[in-house]
């Protein structure tokens, strides 16, 4: 399961295609293998807001711009709300989560890392959302501008609503990978100013990190 919410996650983050967590199925079109527990659950009122079903509308369309005005702007989930719908899905779903059921999998991963999603919808000096980059465009063209930079730290310092324990150790693993691309932009940032003339050690430095950042990289694209 790892290795499926940091695709998600930081491939998402990295690349130019919006949510793909799962099959894009709605709670009330949950197919087969699912407990009439789970079932109710995903039916409820707590898992059937506004926010989340707008966010699961833009799936589709497979447009970053309208993924992330919907979760920034006024009817974007609040952390009650989050919380509640976590401890819900922990306490209906837990069996199906543990299996990895696609459709069960798919609402737990929105709900809990919607405030991750926020993150990384940031904005460049003129307002707009700034586009995305896959992370091997970042490093082949050898800078990391400040919109990405603004996304890698959000990643970096995230943390689910609540402690979401069947994905703790997931989302633990976004966080440190998010950092192992922060140091690589930053080195290629210092490398880029070593280039000018302004400080002698830093292209020593930046190989340095980048060298140390790309098993992070190979690992993580791998995916």
């Amino acid at each position: 399961m790892s290795r499926y919410i940091i695709a998600i996650a930081l491939l998402l983050a990295m690349s130019s295609t919006a949510v793909t967590a799962a099959d894009d199925v709605k709670p009330s079109a949950a197919p087969k293998r699912i407990s009439d527990g789970c079932l109710t659950a995903l039916n409820a009122t707590s898992l059937a807001s506004p926010c989340m079903n707008s966010l699961m509308d833009t799936e589709a369309s497979n447009d970053f711009g309208q993924f992330c005005s919907v979760v920034t702007d006024g009817t974007k989930c609040s952390v009650d709300e989050m919380n509640k719908a976590i401890r819900t899905l922990d306490g209906s779903c837990m069996d199906e989560l543990k299996a990895e059921q696609s459709a069960v999998l798919h609402v737990y991963i929105n709900w809990a890392s919607y405030s991750l999603y926020q993150g990384m919808c940031v904005k460049d000096a003129n307002g707009e959302f700034c586009k995305v980059k896959n992370a091997t465009t970042i490093i082949s063209e050898g800078k990391c501008s400040d919109c990405e930079m603004a996304r890698i730290n959000n990643i970096a310092k995230w943390t689910p609503p609540q402690t979401s324990i069947s994905l703790a150790s997931s989302f633990n693993a976004t966080r440190i990978n998010a950092k192992e691309i922060k140091y690589v932009c930053d080195g290629l940032r210092a490398e880029s100013v070593a280039a000018k003339g302004h400080h002698a050690s830093a292209s020593m430095l930046a190989g340095m990190t980048i060298v140390a950042g790309m098993h992070a990289l190979a690992s993580l694209l791998s995916l």
